[in-house]
């Protein structure tokens, strides 16, 4: 073994490879298992969400961000399911203004017209000097006069809601006129810069856009205790794409108070075959000093990627090196920041699950994706991780 690894060593020098392509796996077992980084002490977080199990009247918030695996909260929809159940139902959380090609929320549906959506990059509009920051959320849909959306709750809810719109105009008399499920007209004006405009109401709510108006996510809470469980998913996203979130957006959502950001990357960055390494660490690096620097009150906790099979067909006799790479950085990072890491991988039943996920119509062909009973079975297990790490403070 240490002549194979000492060869190894000396082909990645000779060779120049990347770091994804060098990593030395004899340790492989140890460090994609660990399901917790070195930070087992009780936080903030884990104390309230107790509490509110006790009977505290609170609301707990969650701000789960991620790539397509969040995109279409097969994941995120069962792990908001089950943590409402334990800990009471808060409310629907943030979904998108309008729909969104390709993602799905589990909560709302949408009846839309007109309207361009933009996702994961910046964005200028024709009466605007320069491009614009997306707000947080990573999806802006760009509303002109006449468009209009409605926001439809799957299930009967008839009781009244605390409703947030964020919202920008660079142009004079602009906004949306919002009508909501009783009949009631709300006229929600824009600013030249990005603002959470409170009203209460009651679902569903049809919007309709006068002037150039920006909308980014729109909040729906109860007046009840429990969770709420955002899903802010963007398909193709990496954690680099939160650069193109407005700093000004960013500093609105502190005023929603979250309590625990999950930040749930790595598939996109992995499955590039020219991952640079250092790149990333770096990205990861900045984007997360800078979570923790606007949101200094909020935990963030980080997900593994799940488990990958590049190459279809072939059999699977390691982890991807690329996956490999991009699960010991979150590692690492989750290490130097003391934060909670969790590995989907691990969940997933270790190397080389996905093709047992396939096998058992559990995962896509994709090799990447996982099907509805995949994505829930390893959420209860993440629900479970969230669970017992709020029973520690017993």
């Amino acid at each position: 073994m240490q002549t194979i690894r000492k060869i190894k060593k000396i082909l990645c020098i000779l060779t120049l490879f990347s770091l994804s392509a060098c990593v030395s796996y004899p340790d492989e077992r140890d460090i994609l298992s660990e399901n917790v980084s070195a930070n087992f002490l009780v936080e903030p977080w884990q104390l309230k969400l107790y509490q509110i199990g006790k009977g505290l009247p609170s609301k707990f918030r969650v701000l789960h961000i991620g790539d397509s695996h969040t995109a279409a909260d097969m994941f995120t929809g069962e792990i908001r399911k089950i943590l409402q159940n334990k800990y009471g139902n808060g409310g629907i959380g943030f979904v998108t203004p309008v729909s969104v090609a390709g993602q799905r929320n589990a909560e709302v549906i949408f009846d839309d017209q007109g309207w361009q959506v933009v996702k994961n990059q910046s964005y200028q509009r024709s009466n605007a000097k320069k491009s614009q920051k997306l707000p947080f959320g990573g999806i802006v849909a760009l509303g002109n006069s006449g468009d209009v959306s409605k926001i439809i709750a799957r299930d009967d809810i008839y009781e009244r809601q605390n409703i947030k719109v964020h919202l920008k105009s660079s142009k004079r008399n602009s906004g949306v006129v919002i009508i909501d499920g009783r009949g009631d007209s709300f006229n929600v004006n824009a600013n030249p810069y990005w603002e959470n405009v409170s009203f209460q109401g009651y679902l569903p709510i049809h919007m309709s856009a006068y002037g150039n108006v920006d909308l980014g996510q729109v909040l729906f809470e109860n007046n009840q205790k429990g969770v709420v469980y955002s899903s802010m998913g963007v398909n193709g996203a990496m954690l680099s794409s939160l650069e193109n979130w407005s700093q000004y957006s960013l500093a609105a959502l502190k005023l929603y108070s979250p309590d625990l950001i999950v930040l749930s990357f790595g598939s996109n960055e992995a499955f590039n075959p020219d991952m640079n390494y250092k790149k990333v660490y770096d990205h990861w690096d900045l984007q997360i000093k800078r979570l923790k620097t606007i949101l200094p009150d909020t935990a963030i906790m980080l997900v593994g990627a799940p488990d990958l099979q590049r190459y279809q067909g072939e059999p699977c006799l390691r982890t991807d090196p690329n996956l490999y790479a991009m699960i010991r950085m979150q590692k690492q990072l989750a290490q130097k920041y003391s934060l909670k890491f969790w590995s989907w991988q691990k969940a997933m039943g270790g190397t080389c699950s996905m093709q047992y996920y396939q096998k058992y119509s559990l995962a896509s062909s994709d090799g990447v994706h996982l099907k509805m009973k995949g994505y829930k079975k390893t959420a209860r297990k993440f629900a479970r991780f969230i669970i017992d790490m709020v029973n520690l403070v017993d």
